[in-house]
């Protein structure tokens, strides 16, 4: 067991180096093809990713390779979907874009990434009733998560669910930002009163054209 032991660093860095050396090569090929006209090497962060602009619709384009420190987060996203059917993604779509508009959804930069994100979310729904409408879940949300309770460090959350938020380092403007947002559904219950609609527009008539474009 020793010897498996020793090799576990090994390993972890052998992966990382694969990851750093696959957006190297991407890189390379993302500059020779002309249509990007940002793109940025973040290898400082957790998992190293790129980030770039399209050069046509400026659309923002985050790639990485190896996932969340080796968990797959798009099969804990599918996990939880199923296990939420109908609360799960629509929950997650709007807590992104929340997040998004604000600039806290950038875990290099100190934000909320998509895997933790997922977590909280399913940690709340474990506490609440599947009945539930989709505002109502995310009103709960929001005060759930607005509170000092919720601080840097591994927290463990319902059904023994942990999250770390230790990088988490925007995580008090966040909650915050959950504060301002709940009271503000509390007095008018619709999603104009948190979220700037006009973006989401614009966001959607540009993917929109790019697809318009592709076909």
């Amino acid at each position: 067991s020793s010897s498996s032991e020793a090799s576990l660093p090994e390993l972890t860095v052998r992966t990382k180096r694969h990851a750093r050396n696959s957006l190297f090569a991407f890189r390379k090929l993302m500059n020779k093809s002309g249509q990007f006209g940002t793109i940025e090497m973040i290898m400082g962060a957790k998992v190293p990713i790129i980030k770039c602009i399209t050069r046509v619709h400026k659309i923002h384009i985050d790639i990485g390779v190896d996932g969340h420190a080796g968990m797959n987060t798009r099969y804990v996203a599918q996990q939880y979907v199923e296990e939420f059917p109908t609360l799960f993604a629509p929950l997650v779509l709007i807590l992104k874009v929340l997040l998004h508009q604000h600039g806290f959804d950038e875990p290099f930069n100190g934000g909320l990434g998509s895997y933790k994100l997922y977590l909280l979310v399913a940690a709340h729904l474990k506490k609440t009733a599947q009945d539930t409408s989709t505002s109502e879940a995310l009103i709960i949300f929001l005060r759930r998560y607005c509170n000092p309770n919720l601080r840097q460090g591994i927290c463990t959350l319902a059904n023994g669910i942990q999250v770390d938020l230790s990088a988490v380092r925007k995580l008090r403007d966040i909650c915050k930002l959950f504060s301002v947002c709940h009271q503000a559904l509390v007095s008018q219950p619709h999603l104009k009163s948190v979220l700037r609609v006009g973006e989401i527009r614009s966001d959607r008539g540009s993917s929109m054209a790019t697809c318009g474009a592709a076909k």
